[in-house]
């Protein structure tokens, strides 16, 4: 018999978040159904920043070529705006939102 613990489990394979790996929640608007209940979309999204990508810093820099981006604070402000696109996006992961004393898993 082969016993296996879920803390040694990989996290692609459980669904756990990592501890390198970043959540964000985008706001929305609700919306009442009825006097007991509201429509509540969560938008969220889960990545890893990989600041020290070779690759990303490569496709950033290219950019910057392109636009010709030449001063330091401009090459700054558009590695700030570039970096979400360039992250390493996780699926297959959930979160647990707690509303009021209820937990619900989302996927």
């Amino acid at each position: 018999t082969l016993l296996l613990s879920l803390n040694k489990v990989p996290n692609y394979l459980t669904g756990k978040i990592a501890s390198d790996e970043r959540v964000l929640f985008f706001p929305t608007a609700a919306n009442k159904i009825n006097e007991t209940h509201w429509h509540v979309p969560i938008h969220g999204w889960i990545f890893e920043p990989e600041l020290e990508s070779k690759k990303r810093e490569v496709a950033i820099k290219g950019v910057g070529k392109l636009f010709q981006v030449n001063d330091a604070e401009e090459k700054r402000l558009l590695k700030r705006r570039l970096m979400p696109f360039t992250v390493d996006n996780q699926s297959m992961k959930y979160v647990n939102v707690r509303i009021g004393n209820s937990v619900h898993r989302l996927p």
